[in-house]
């Protein structure tokens, strides 16, 4: 029996025993000693992947894995690790399963129900004197199944309401992350050379603009925070003189409606077309976005796919024929690494203004009391196969120079100007219009004793249309004209 020694802890010890016989022979033994050990482990790193990296969000649902390295005990060996993995609920992690590994440093573990749950791995190592190290965990993740969707936003809620002239204008909002919001801006007196800029995070954008027949103009636009916090968002005058810019900005009511189309293509000129994507991941965000244009479904024969990381908007700037069908293909993918692809409706390229037939023009009369009033009645239909009319506007003209102060001299020789415009807007020399000028008119107010007051002017009220259809306007626009005739008739029967 060996007496009581003191140990060192890391020291190696060997016991020696040797046997004697009764005539003095003996041998001995050797143990291939040990070595004390009193201390834990050491921890080391783990991974929330079984590739020795981090993800926050992950999309195996059915099995995720952990892997580790670092762990070591100078006094004796690791013998065994325990693997769990804890989920986030009630304010705090808890472990819903445990599984012992001796020799490898990766495992995988089945979970379920795990959709937008947020989780981690913890591991302890044991080593040979059975002293346990402290745990280790990973970095937390959450599990996303669902690939990125296309939304179209149910309702909106105003948020705030700006007026200015300025040629930079700076509105702060309070933003949350994956939320969409809509920019409405209305241009009181617009011109064909407007153009506004709108920068929102890294994003930079054209305003596409409507035009409208009393010279306004209105844009929409639609943007997706990819963080939360106070962000500006800077509307910027590129035109001289500066309009009065009137806007409201919106922000989406939660509860997003799964659309089928939410790629926006648009025209802005000749050469540039603008797209706009509408996909948001609710659970682990937009990683990137891909977009190719081509001249066919799925087709990227004009623009291969192209990173734009996680905007939401791209312009392509390319000069194609005239009545090409162009599509806008999107691959969108989540910080989950999975994926969708969109395509967007087909949009004809178009260079040519509307055509405008002129179907009648005629005059009608009547009389109430001591007022004649004469209508002037214009029938035409225009048609644009390609973009389709945004608007038309008609427009009385004598001798050949537009009537703007509504007065016209009786039994002049009048023109009817109809002027559409198609939905692509473009710089001033191409502002995408067509001018058609009718046939010559004699305008009969009075039909009799019409040499004697000649030189007489009344006034005209124009009635005009705005309306739009997707390729085809056809109007019927009239002009009511009040004559005061009775002391005209008077002098005519005298």
């Amino acid at each position: 029996m060996c007496p009581a020694l003191p140990l060192k802890p890391g020291a190696r010890y060997f016991f020696t025993v040797t046997a004697v016989n009764n005539i003095g022979k003996y041998v001995s033994l050797s143990s291939d000693g040990l070595v004390v050990d009193d201390s834990e482990p050491r921890s080391g790193v783990v991974f929330n992947t079984p590739y020795y990296k981090n993800k926050h969000y992950q999309s195996n649902s059915a099995s995720v894995g952990a892997s580790w390295f670092g762990f070591s005990d100078s006094e004796s060996f690791i013998r065994n690790y325990s693997v769990s993995i804890e989920v986030y609920e009630n304010d705090s992690f808890h472990s819903i399963e445990t599984k012992n590994m001796k020799f490898l440093t990766d495992s995988e573990i089945k979970i379920s129900n795990s959709e937008s749950m947020k989780y981690r791995f913890s591991v302890q190592a044991s080593d040979a004197a059975g002293r346990n190290s402290e745990k280790t965990f990973s970095s937390p993740f959450i599990i996303d199944n669902s690939a990125p969707k296309a939304f179209k936003c149910n309702e909106y809620t105003l948020m705030k309401t700006s007026n200015t002239y300025s040629e930079n204008t700076y509105l702060t909002v309070d933003s949350l992350e994956t939320t969409s919001y809509k920019i409405s801006i209305l241009v009181k007196e617009a011109s064909w050379d407007t153009r506004i800029v709108l920068k929102f995070e890294d994003e930079i954008m054209l305003l596409p603009l409507k035009m409208f027949v009393n010279g306004s103009a209105s844009g929409n636009f639609d943007l997706i925070a990819i963080s939360s916090g106070n962000k500006t968002i800077s509307i910027i005058q590129q035109q001289t003189p500066l309009h009065r810019l009137d806007i409201d900005i919106y922000r989406c009511i939660p509860g997003y409606k799964t659309s089928s189309n939410p790629i926006e293509l648009t025209q802005l000129s000749l050469d540039e077309y603008q797209a706009c994507v509408k996909a948001i991941d609710s659970e682990s965000g937009i990683l990137k976005l891909k977009l190719g244009l081509g001249t066919t479904e799925n087709g990227t024969q004009i623009c291969p796919l192209v990173d734009i990381g996680n905007k939401h908007h791209s312009s392509f700037h390319v000069l194609l024929p005239h009545g090409s069908p162009i599509f806008v293909k999107t691959v969108a993918e989540n910080f989950a690494h999975l994926q969708s692809c969109f395509v967007s409706k087909r949009l004809i390229v178009d260079h040519t203004p509307p055509y405008i037939t002129i179907l009648s023009v005629s005059l009608d009369y009547k009389d109430v009391g001591n007022t004649t009033y004469t209508r002037i009645d214009v029938n035409y239909r225009s048609v644009d196969p390609e973009s389709g009319v945004k608007h038309c506007s008609v427009c009385i003209s004598e001798y050949n120079i537009i009537i703007s102060n509504m007065k016209i001299n009786y039994f002049s020789p009048v023109r009817f100007v109809v002027k559409c415009v198609t939905f692509i807007s473009s710089d001033p020399e191409n502002t995408g219009c067509l001018l058609f000028i009718s046939h010559c008119l004699e305008l009969l107010c009075c039909n009799f004793c019409f040499r004697k007051f000649r030189g007489f002017t009344h006034q005209i009220l124009p009635k005009c249309c705005d309306e739009s259809f997707p390729e085809e306007l056809s109007v019927h626009s009239s002009w009511y004209q009040a004559c005061a005739l009775s002391h005209m008739r008077q002098q005519c029967r005298t």
